[in-house]
Order: C-alpha cells, then structure tokens, then sequence
C-alpha cells in the first residue's frame, strides 16, 4: 500500500527537524504509541495500540532511520507484529523551508500488511494511515512551536 501526503507545519524547519529526531518527543506523538526505546545508533524498539474496524491489537516493532541529510530528508524503515498480523515498511521524509516561519512535510512511503488486520482492514486501511499521519503531523506542529 504507498502512503503519502504533504503537510504545513506552522514552526520552523530547524525546530521541526529537531522534533522528528527527539525520540522522546517521537514517543508521545504517534498516535497509539506506548513511547520509544533506543536499542542502537538510529535503532528504535516500538509499540503501539491499533484499531482497524473491529479488530483491536498491540504491535511491537522496530523502527530504523537511515540517510539523514539535516535538516532535509531522512529515510524510515519500519517492522512489526501482533497477534493480528504484521506489518513492515519504507518512508521517506522531506522538509522544506517554505517561510522562516512555515515547514512543508513531504512523506512518501509503501506499507505491507498481513494477517487478519490486512483480510478484515484493507479496505479501510489507506483512510487510517492519512489520519494517522494527519495527527501526527499536528502533533509535530505542536511540539516545535514549544521548542
């Protein structure tokens, strides 16, 4: 499944590429997540509590960032499983300066899903992830305009 969007964040890039790489500050962020774990250099243990229609489920996951050219793009990997299914996937993320004050997000990815979660979710499954994304992405705006 590819997922992309583009997002304007009211603070600007430095701060905004300061929060995208503050895992605490990550942790807090993403929607359903339980916080993140640094295991190694850009090496990140994840888990997160997610709804797909009816089925509610508890992943645990690794999260890899890869790439960094500060304070324009990284490159995400991301894996993991639940009792429901599994998932794993590739994103790219670019910021853009559009004002002094202003950031453009560009995320462009491609997500697998297996298990009960893709059978019962897929339809429903492209809607989630924007939403997903959207919250997060306002919730970045929030955290690097306190910075």
């Amino acid at each position: 499944m590819k997922i992309s969007g583009e997002f304007t964040v009211n603070a600007p890039r430095d701060k905004v590429w300061e929060t995208l790489n503050d895992v605490g500050a990550l942790g807090s962020m993403i929607p359903g997540a339980k916080g993140l774990t640094e295991v190694g250099p850009d090496e990140y243990t994840a888990s997160m509590d997610l709804g797909i229609g009816p089925i509610r489920t508890s992943f645990t996951g690794k999260v890899r960032i890869s790439e960094r050219d500060e304070p324009n793009s990284y490159m995400l990997q991301v894996e993991g499983n639940s009792r429901h299914g599994w998932m794993n996937g590739t994103g790219k993320v670019e910021l853009e300066e559009a004002s002094p004050s202003t950031t453009l997000i560009r995320a462009d990815g491609d997500l697998n899903v297996g298990g009960m979660i893709a059978r019962v979710g897929q339809r429903m499954l492209p809607g989630i992830s924007k939403q997903m994304m959207q919250t997060f992405f306002s919730n970045v705006e929030r955290h690097a305009k306190n910075r």
